[in-house]
């Protein structure tokens, strides 16, 4: 999925909205894919998301945005938390 950071402050979470749905995801750094990157307000991302029973949604290995997606790593190790 892909979006655009809303918000990102210096406690190591902040939000994005993604390009499907009309509110705003929240996300922390720890679930960011790229070491020493951390994202600002505007940058465009690809992430996944996990929604969960009570309708709140999470991304996940949030990674800057490409213009070529290359096929997901069955290897991944970013995972959702919760």
């Amino acid at each position: 999925m892909r979006g655009t950071v809303t918000r990102w402050g210096w406690r190591g979470y902040g939000f994005i909205r993604p390009d499907d749905l009309d509110v705003d995801v929240w996300v922390h750094e720890r679930f960011l894919a790229e070491p020493g990157w951390a994202p600002m307000r505007g940058d465009r991302v690809e992430f996944d998301l996990k929604e969960f029973p009570d309708g709140r949604y999470q991304a996940w290995c949030v990674r800057p945005a490409r213009q070529s997606l290359p096929p997901p790593s069955s290897d991944s190790t970013c995972m959702p938390g919760m």
